[in-house]
């Protein structure tokens, strides 16, 4: 059916009055067949009033409509009529304020109750414009609804700055956006034509600038922001594929959020739930979403070399995990150390530098291990003598030597246990005690720890005094472990980047 047709179709069905419908069909006949531009403007003019009367309804509710005003009040006439508002925010110039009044008194317009409010913007700064709107705006749409729903925005009328500054206002706070459409003749718009029009908004189609924070927020491993970027995602995109892409990348954000927060190595004080159990079981979390969902449906949103790597290590922390004792495995000390790193790149370095000496204690509680001690909480001094050629005497006056004091604490903490590897002449201590060197302003690193508030001081940690403590610390876990195996599990822990 040709475009004309249609149009004579939908006026019979919209035009009950019998004289009303033959006077428009015949101006439209006549519309239709002229070339005279004069003429066309004319007949626009007669038809307005029936085209007033006989407005097409449009099918959603609207309570707020913003919208911008130029030189022609007729388009803003319609919107209102077909859109029927409950309050009208009517963004202006100061030349089109008087086209502002006349779509207010509007008698047709006068007869729905609107509550009109005015706003003068700027016809060429856009900038300014979208202050305005901020400002002048957005507040007054916060105290109507605590959302944008029933809200829409119409840049028909204006200048082309004017329908830019308020499309980036509202594609940027998520509010839909229509306008009148309308066929037109020689520059002049067919009477009867005119509807609304819906208009995509790109960001909520495919989500590209909160897919880039998205992006960010993990790579800072913000996490718990990245979560709620995405909720608000999931809840906005129209893009399908997107959509679905999305309920994988928060699974995926949830597991590196638990395992930053150390949930695979969880205590429980009562008999876990199964749910309990299968939240902190990281490795078969990720296997799941890796081979059951990600690679069954195509996504790869994250390097898959680097997450398979990550899987072989959360295996081996899963599997090495007892609930009933304290752990202190290779596993762990890389997995805090690498976390300890994740704080210093935040910029957390008291943070950062707890966890460093954490990592430390662990050390030397693995050196001992190794030694002869297991069980750091009721030592075998006797036996670890034994193991490394001395007797317990030797052992006994070695240690008074070094230390200053008679024997070890019970447990021994740090300093005991590096005074108890040094005489075994384990390099570890002695890479520890190189550390423990004062320097030129009469501290060492320790004292720089023991000055954190997250120690015994209130002083926060400097970039400059973590670098130092991780170079030391690095060279003492790597004497634990041994080059290659530090190398091996550092690059384990790596958390992976969102390509997307």
């Amino acid at each position: 059916m040709s475009e004309k047709h249609t149009l004579y179709k939908e006026i019979e069905k919209r035009v009950s009055n019998e004289w009303d419908r033959q006077v428009i069909l015949k101006n439209l006949k006549i519309f239709r067949e002229s070339s005279d531009r004069g003429e066309l403007d004319r007949i626009s003019k007669d038809l307005f009033p029936y085209e007033k009367k006989y407005i097409k309804i449009y099918e959603k509710e609207c309570n707020v409509l913003i919208i911008t005003v130029g030189m022609r009040e007729a388009p803003i006439i319609l919107s209102f009529l077909t859109l029927r508002p409950k309050i009208g925010i009517l963004l202006h110039t100061s030349k089109s304020e008087v086209i502002a009044d006349k779509v207010i008194n509007d008698n047709n317009v006068i007869a729905l109750g609107i509550r009109f409010e005015k706003v003068e913007i700027d016809e060429i700064d856009a900038a300014k414009n979208f202050q305005i709107l901020k400002q002048s705006v957005l507040g007054r749409i916060k105290h109507t609804n605590n959302d944008v729903n029933g809200i829409f925005v119409d840049p028909t009328g204006g200048r082309k700055v004017m329908g830019v500054s308020i499309a980036t206002f509202a594609f940027f706070y998520r509010i839909p956006m229509v306008y009148l459409h309308a066929e037109e003749r020689l520059s002049i718009p067919v009477p009867f034509t005119g509807q609304i029009k819906e208009i995509a908004n790109p960001y909520e189609h495919y989500g590209d600038i909160e897919l880039s924070m998205l992006k960010r927020h993990i790579e800072c491993y913000d996490f718990r922001a990245a979560l709620e970027l995405c909720k608000e995602l999931e809840a906005t995109v129209t893009d399908q594929h997107l959509y679905l892409k999305l309920q994988q990348i928060r699974k995926m954000i949830h597991i590196y959020n638990d395992w930053d927060s150390f949930l695979h190595s969880t205590h429980f004080q009562k008999v876990p739930s199964i749910e309990e159990k299968a939240k902190i079981r990281l490795a078969d979390r990720l296997e799941t979403l890796y081979l059951k969902e990600m690679k069954r449906f195509g996504y790869s949103f994250i390097n898959e070399k680097t997450l398979e790597s990550n899987l072989d290590f959360l295996k081996n922390l899963q599997n090495t995990w007892d609930s009933k004792r304290n752990l202190c495995d290779p596993y762990r000390l890389i997995d805090l150390y690498a976390n300890a790193c994740r704080r210093a790149e935040q910029g957390k370095y008291d943070d950062a530098t707890a966890r460093i000496y954490r990592c430390l204690e662990m050390c030397a509680n693995l050196c001992l291990e190794k030694a002869g001690i297991e069980k750091l909480k009721n030592p075998d001094y006797e036996a670890f003598a034994r193991k490394n050629g001395l007797t317990y005497k030797i052992l006994q006056n070695k240690f008074s030597e070094l230390s200053g004091f008679e024997k070890p604490q019970n447990p021994p903490g740090l300093n005991d246990q590096m005074f108890l590897l040094k005489i075994i002449g384990s390099k570890v201590a002695n890479i520890y005690f190189k550390m423990e060197k004062l320097e030129a302003n009469g501290e060492n690193l320790r004292d720089k720890r023991n000055r954190s508030i997250l120690a015994h001081g209130t002083s926060p940690i400097t970039k400059k005094d973590f670098e130092a403590l991780d170079s030391w610390t690095t060279k003492i876990i790597i004497g634990t472990l041994g080059k290659k195996e530090f190398n091996r599990l550092r690059a384990q822990v790596t958390f992976p980047e969102l390509n997307i």
